[in-house]
């Protein structure tokens, strides 16, 4: 009879959905004038507003968290990657009073934006703009850390700073590796500390890099 070998076991993912509010949102310089603008959309110039910054600054947590607190609200984000046609027709219903405000969220400017739709491009250049920066290094450590505080984990700053340096500097790429390498230490139930997340990021360089 054969020894039987122990199967290895896979932890459960028990860790929470991002829920995306102004409450959980991390302030930083580098997203501070957004929020502000965002938060006070009762006081916008007029009821469109696009939210323009690089991917992972935090636009779709952003839309998300002000979708949930204006009743008729409509949130469109990657709208330099949308229908042109949809977009204008979004923008003019919210002009008119037909719809509730509107917020747009875009990576590129909207004078980069490729389509032939000239009206869209009128309408663009007349629009309230809320600009988010690149996060900057103590956004991303606040943010690590509170992944992994979601995760039910402590963890030391050499940690959280070796992850910064060595990830996309953007929130979905840190929520992918802290949920990648909580998974891992599980398996191995291992601590979570600077030489396991080396050990794991040298093995898994497609991930990160």
């Amino acid at each position: 009879m054969l020894p039987h070998k122990p199967t290895q076991q896979i932890p459960m993912d028990l860790a929470p959905a991002p829920e995306f509010s102004f409450d959980n949102f991390v302030e930083a310089p580098s997203n501070l004038d957004a929020l502000v603008l965002v938060k006070g959309w009762q006081l916008w110039p007029s009821p469109v507003l696009l939210l323009q910054g690089p991917s992972g600054a935090g636009k779709t947590h952003l839309g998300q968290a002000w979708l949930k607190q204006v009743e008729g609200g409509l949130f469109v984000d990657d709208a330099d990657c949308a229908v042109p046609q949809d977009v204008f027709t979004h923008i003019n219903r919210a002009l008119s009073g037909e719809t509730g405000p509107l917020l747009l969220a875009a990576v590129l400017p909207p004078s980069a934006w490729s389509h032939n739709v000239p009206d869209l491009h009128s309408r663009m250049k007349n629009t309230a703009t809320a600009t988010l920066q690149d996060p900057d290094d103590e956004l991303l450590e606040s943010v690590t850390r509170k992944l992994f505080e979601d995760n039910g984990r402590s963890v030391r700053q050499d940690l959280v700073q070796y992850l910064i340096l060595r990830t996309p500097r953007s929130v979905p790429a840190l929520r992918l590796c802290v949920k990648e390498i909580d998974a891992a230490a599980r398996i191995d139930k291992a601590d979570l500390t600077k030489a396991f997340a080396a050990r794991f990021l040298n093995t898994h360089p497609d991930l990160f890099v």
